[in-house]
């Protein structure tokens, strides 16, 4: 199951717990579970909320750079990517 997840976060689509979970036919919980779990083995990582990939961001509702917004992007590492090749 930890590679279907890091399958489903390397095409970069929508990344909530929900929808991973519902994807996997898994629980949310378990979704998080895996999720920390990669991120320990480190094929996984969480964006820094501070940097921001939008020109002239003003941290709007869909950024991760906006405090108000509890998202979180995740992406693979360079072991995730390989482990994945």
């Amino acid at each position: 199951m930890l590679i279907s997840l890091l399958c489903e976060i390397a095409k970069g689509e929508d990344y909530s717990d929900r929808s991973l979970a519902k994807k996997l036919n898994t629980s949310e919980e378990v979704i998080k579970s895996l999720k920390r779990e990669l991120q320990l083995r480190k094929y996984l990582k969480i964006e820094d909320e501070n940097e921001c990939c939008c020109e002239k961001c003003t941290g709007c509702a869909s950024c991760s750079s906006n405090k108000l917004n509890n998202i979180k992007i995740w992406s693979l590492t360079e072991k995730g990517k390989k482990l994945l090749t």
